[in-house]
């Protein structure tokens, strides 16, 4: 689990600004109406603090519903671009094509999480009609190529975009892509841009940062890490402490003996290090074994993150990766160890071999005529308060593995015996009826309507 963390950590964040160079993703995007898009407009974005470059293009942007988006209606704001139009930022690459033919071109995130392909037919209503296209092809696209930015980036051939635009006035806008200068802020960059539009009165249909994009697209391969880290780390402290303690009772159990080496003229340090060795190695070893076998599960998480961040993502072994798990485990294994085996360098050889502490105390069992009751209860009752420490150990371990296999259990049967609950958890909920009611209109009928779980007012 840590090497899968680890590789994800590692390769995923360089993936991803990979991609978003590639296609020369912008660091701003600000969307108006085309009506209010005047030369000015160019004149207050050219002019503000931090803006190096401006890329603009004709859009369309408008609430739509996706039908049967993985079997539901899937309500979003959609972009639709030229595909014909030459662009300079955010530009896009074509993964998956149907050749000339077809009239819309789907982002990838669409195309894996929604279930559609090329050559299939895609059903969107627009202002509220039904319009049906066939899909040309799927392309990666960096700025609004994912749910998570609330617009969702489509495109289409100049013919058939010239005539969306004419069926849809109300919704042509002017995109403005923007590159800032080296060492801005994109963040900071987008709030002065649309402090300056609102100055001049120009209104704002959309405005995104590359920041805030790169965050939501990341944010569940940052989950999974996390939970991969955690969980890791729990069954490394479980097993650790089952080391710990076997190696205590060596300790214990030998203690005559090691009395004897150290009479022999063997430091406790020596000793230590003898103990410890085999346990090192052990871990190195499955360490290397727990690797590969990583690079079988990996791609599998990989792909998770690839389908819900919308961008190609190929999960390999990555040597950084690995040479970090195996020294993390191997110093965690050595500081487990001499905490197992530190006694020994207070070890006095004549106590040892006479079976006394430091303190004069023999370690010996109570007598079992003198036990009352059951003597086998009764040495078993003993034994337990004897060591109040393993006592302790015990019960972790059982609350920690409890909760492993819980959590297994729980992400064994929503990812593989029901994986639409994961892909739902890991995305924005999809709702299966959406009722708009006419103006003036109240929500009583649809709160009260039978069978209905949520309803929401927007």
């Amino acid at each position: 689990m840590l090497g899968s963390a680890l590789t994800l950590l590692c390769t995923v964040g360089p993936r991803y600004t990979a991609l978003a160079d590639e296609l020369h993703t912008a660091d701003v995007d600000i969307v108006v109406p085309r009506t209010a898009a005047a030369a000015d407009v160019r004149d207050v974005i050219d002019h503000t603090t931090g803006v190096a470059a401006v890329d603009p293009h004709d859009v369309l942007l408008m609430d739509v519903q996706i039908h049967d988006f993985r079997g539901t209606d899937f309500a979003i704001r959609a972009m639709i671009t030229d595909a014909d139009a030459p662009r300079t930022l955010n530009q896009t690459r074509v993964l998956a094509t149907l050749g000339d033919s077809g009239d819309l071109y789907v982002a990838q995130y669409t195309a894996r999480f929604g279930q559609f392909a090329p050559g299939d037919r895609i059903e969107l209503q627009l202002a509220g009609h039904d319009e049906s296209f066939r899909i040309a092809g799927v392309v990666e696209e960096m700025e609004f190529g994912n749910a998570g930015s609330q617009i969702l980036a489509f495109s289409a051939p100049a013919a058939r975009f010239a005539r969306l635009e004419c069926d849809h006035p109300e919704s042509r806008m002017t995109e403005y892509a923007v590159r800032v200068d080296a060492g801005a802020d994109p963040r900071a960059v987008r709030s002065r841009l649309e402090r300056a539009l609102a100055d001049a009165g120009v209104p704002v249909a959309a405005a995104i940062d590359c920041d805030s994009v790169r965050a939501t697209r990341m944010m569940v391969s940052q989950l999974i890490i996390l939970i991969l880290v955690v969980f890791a780390a729990l069954v490394a402290i479980i097993s650790l402490a089952l080391c710990t303690f076997h190696i205590r009772n060596i300790v214990e159990t030998d203690r005559t003996d090691m009395g004897v080496l150290k009479a022999l003229g063997y430091t406790g340090a020596m000793i230590s290090r003898a103990m410890m060795a085999p346990y090192l190695l052990v871990c190195v070893g499955a360490t290397v074994i727990g690797l590969a076998l990583s690079t079988l599960a990996t791609p599998a998480i990989g792909s998770l993150i690839a389908l819900q961040a919308g961008f190609t993502f190929h999960a390999q072994a990555d040597a950084r990766a690995w040479l970090i798990t195996i020294a993390a485990l191997a110093g965690v294994t050595l500081l487990f160890a001499w905490i197992g085996v530190r006694s020994l360098r207070a070890l006095q050889p004549i106590e040892a071999i006479r079976g006394t502490d430091a303190r004069g105390r023999r370690h010996a069992m109570r007598a079992l005529g003198r036990i009352p009751g059951n003597a086998r209860t009764a040495v078993s009752l003993q034994q337990a308060a004897a060591s109040p420490a393993r006592n302790l150990l015990v019960g972790c371990m059982a609350f920690l593995m409890t909760l492993l296999v819980s959590f297994a259990a729980t992400l064994t049967y929503n990812a593989a015996v029901t994986p639409d609950n994961l892909y739902n958890t890991l995305s924005t909920e999809t709702p299966q009826v959406i009722a708009t009611p006419a103006a003036g209109g109240a929500m009583s009928r649809p709160r009260n309507a039978s069978a209905q779980s949520v309803a929401y007012r927007t």
